[in-house]
C-alpha cells in the first residue's frame, strides 16, 4: 500500500498523526479556549491518546485519513524540517 503524501508548502506541512503528537494534541483538545468553538468540554489525556491511535492507526492501516479528519498541520520554521 502506498504511504498517504506528506504536502509541504513554504511556512506548513500537513502529514499523518503519530504518537509524537500526543503533548501537542493534548495541549489542543484540553484547551477549553479550542473546545469552546467546537462544543462539548476539553479532553483528558486518556481521551486524547485513543483519539491520536483512532488517527494514527487508521493512517497506518488504511493509508488514509480517519474518516476525513485532518492531518497534523505544521507550522514551518525558515531552515526547519518536520517531524
Amino acid at each position: 500500500m502506498p504511504t498517504p503524501p506528506i504536502l509541504t508548502t513554504n511556512r506548513l506541512a500537513l502529514r499523518p498523526h503519530t504518537r509524537d503528537d500526543f503533548l501537542e494534541s493534548y495541549t489542543m483538545w484540553s484547551d477549553p479556549e479550542v473546545i469552546r468553538y467546537i462544543g462539548g468540554k476539553p479532553f483528558t489525556r486518556e481521551e486524547v491518546w485513543a483519539r491520536l491511535l483512532r488517527y494514527a492507526g487508521h493512517c497506518e492501516q488504511l493509508r488514509t485519513t480517519y474518516k476525513g479528519e485532518p492531518t497534523i498541520v505544521l507550522r514551518r520554521m525558515a531552515g526547519a524540517t518536520t517531524k
